[in-house]
């Protein structure tokens, strides 16, 4: 199944509306030239998108290739430091709890993946930290 994804600009000027589009279809296309499934299906307009209908896992996939926010607090560490290798975290997206950082284990708890889509969800949030540098400053 197919759905029009649009976008709205925030003011009347036609570059910015077309780069509304234009920026997200090339960075779908360069990660499936790379392998990264996406739900993208091509750019109608300026304005429009069409995709794929997906269904939301409620976990938020963060990679974190230098220290940063939430994890300098909670551990304690420097900001700006390097990760090396980038270490996956998983929040749970629940905004009445927060958004809180879970484990593999409660994430099977809460039924929300099998231990089968948590390694094809890391897998790919590390095969897009490895492209995305290349297009990103």
């Amino acid at each position: 199944m197919r759905r029009r994804s649009t976008r709205r600009s925030a003011g009347p000027s036609s570059r910015k509306a077309s780069s509304i589009t234009k920026c997200p279809e090339r960075l779908f296309r360069l990660l499936e030239q790379a392998g990264v499934p996406t739900h993208f299906v091509e750019r109608l307009s300026d304005r429009e998108l069409l995709t794929k209908k997906v269904t939301i896992v409620p976990v938020e996939v963060v990679v974190r290739n230098v220290v940063a926010g939430s994890l300098a607090k909670r551990l304690g560490l420097k900001e700006g430091d390097p990760i090396e290798p980038a270490i996956v975290e998983w929040y749970y997206k629940n905004d009445a709890l927060g958004d809180p950082l879970i484990a593999d284990e409660h994430i099977r708890l809460l039924k929300l993946a099998t231990p089968e889509q948590l390694v094809e969800m890391k897998r790919l949030a590390l095969q897009v930290n490895r492209v995305l540098p290349s297009v990103l400053p």
